[in-house]
């Protein structure tokens, strides 16, 4: 199958872009849309199936070209946004990396590039249209999945609306385009092909929840050593505390001691899904086998007990993601600094990564590093925190987290305040969950952290969760349990 490209742009600029987005992916479906919420609801229709976003809008000021795109990247199921610009102007070009956009090129670098083929071909090159649909039939997302399956070597299309895609004054300067009869129906109708393992994951609970998505929240660094683990750990407790059910997956699967700090003292081995998920599918007994219940509402999976089969873990926790999604309320992974292919696939299908650094030598440079490769998994930087762990420390004040920030220049940042030896010694009892609780700098930056990250995904967390009153009994609303809940207690 073919790879399927948006293009959203006006008509006179479609042989541009097809020119373009052809040299990238040559054979790719063009899908031109000039709406962005029709551009939404086919995306979500597709969702897995976009490579990528390619948008030019002409005439349009820098606030609100950066708004646009911006709210393009936010769009789930869309792909990389790459955006192609009038002229080299870098007060016009940061604005739109800051927005989201995984590249940004100018138009001059494109006709300089594509000369030889416009000379050729015209600058008003029209493509022919793509068989499939009948005239009768012009519901976009059949015409869209006719061109992803049909056989034939013309590949391009045009989806309109007669509404503008800008807002503001600038949305008069985009030219507007109109269709008749464009009808949405849901993908389900369509004769589409089986959807990827990840997707099926066929168990009673994704029936049982269909419709329902848990946000997955990752930790990621680029060096070792910068606390991930803990903030992994402290966050997970807090939002368990909260009335959320978590699950917490340690995917730095060869070594990984996230149990420790949890107070686990018989870890399960995450590889025992290994075998059973052979047939594209986990059932419940599976999962639960691999399962640790540390705390109610709080249930861990990882790592392996066999670091070696690393590798091979990719696929069976693509389907346990499948199933958390479902049945938890939030997800959230500690990831490794050496990426298995089971931890790119986590990454590239999370809500929100945060990048986690401190102040040692070099720890912006590798922050740097990591934020771009996870650009290339097609995850927007709207979807990225800066984290800078230990401030307060002595290597790490409050200026140097400042440089931090802005030599990883994301929009979306937090700091999380040093716990010193007494976070060091309840980690190491595993009593992460009284460290996130406690009222100290670092509990306190914690909350605020994980308070702000699940409001923003859409989880409800009360104002001060986990409050205790005079009986030791936490206030807030009546936990929720995963439905493996006898099983890994923690000691």
């Amino acid at each position: 199958m073919r790879q399927l490209w948006f293009a959203y742009c006006s008509s006179d600029d479609y042989a541009v872009v097809q020119r373009e987005i052809e040299q990238r992916e040559r054979g790719a479906c063009v899908l031109r849309i000039d709406d962005l919420t029709l551009l939404e609801r086919l995306a979500m229709s597709f969702a897995g199936k976009v490579s990528g976003t390619m948008v030019l809008a002409r005439g349009l000021g820098i606030e609100t070209h950066a708004t646009l795109v911006e709210r393009m990247a936010r769009v789930e199921g869309a792909g990389r946004v790459v955006v192609l610009v009038e002229d080299i102007d870098p007060a016009r070009i940061a604005p739109l990396f800051y927005a989201g956009a995984v590249e940004v090129i100018p138009l001059e670098e494109v006709r300089v590039c594509r000369g030889a083929v416009a000379s050729q071909q015209g600058e008003r090159e029209t493509m022919p249209s793509a068989p499939g649909p009948s005239p009768e039939d012009t519901s976009d997302l059949r015409m869209a999945s006719a061109l992803l399956h049909s056989s034939g070597e013309q590949r391009v299309t045009a989806v309109h609306s007669d509404r503008n895609a800008c807002t503001g004054d600038a949305s008069a300067q985009v030219a507007p385009m109109r269709a008749e009869g464009l009808e949405i129906v849901e993908a389900e109708d369509l004769d589409e092909p089986e959807p990827p393992l990840a997707a099926r994951a066929a168990t009673q609970h994704v029936e049982m929840s269909k419709g329902r998505r848990a946000p997955v929240i990752c930790v990621a660094s680029g060096r070792g050593g910068s606390g991930k683990t803990t903030i992994a750990t402290a966050m997970a407790c807090f939002a368990a505390r909260s009335g959320l059910r978590t699950a917490l997956l340690d995917l730095d699967l060869m070594f990984g001691n996230a149990y420790t700090m949890l107070g686990v003292e018989e870890p399960r081995d995450i590889g025992s899904i290994l075998e059973p998920s052979v047939p594209g599918e986990l059932s419940e007994a599976d999962i639960v086998r691999a399962s640790m219940r540390v705390a109610p509402g709080l249930t861990l999976w990882g790592p392996l007990g066999v670091p070696e089969r690393a590798e091979l873990l990719g696929k069976p926790l693509e389907l346990l993601l499948g199933v958390l999604r479902a049945e938890a309320d939030v997800v959230i992974v500690d990831t490794s600094t050496t990426w298995t292919d089971a931890v790119a696939a986590m990454v590239s299908s999370c809500d929100r990564c945060l990048v986690v650094g401190d102040g040692a030598v070099g720890s912006a440079e590798s922050m740097q590093r990591l934020i771009a490769m996870i650009g290339r998994f097609g995850i927007p930087r709207t979807r990225m925190t800066c984290v800078v762990n230990r401030v307060g420390q002595r290597g790490c004040p409050g200026d140097t987290a400042l440089r931090i920030e802005m030599k990883v220049a994301l929009s979306s940042k937090a700091r999380v305040a040093d716990g010193g030896s007494n976070l060091s010694a309840l980690a190491e009892i595993g009593r992460m969950d009284e460290a996130a609780r406690a009222q100290t700098p670092f509990g306190q930056s914690i909350r605020r952290l994980t308070s702000q990250l699940l409001r923003e995904l859409g989880c409800p967390v009360s104002e001060e969760p986990g409050r205790e009153d005079a009986h030791g009994e936490t206030s807030v609303r009546p936990r929720l349990h995963l439905p493996w809940k006898n099983v890994g207690e923690a000691a």
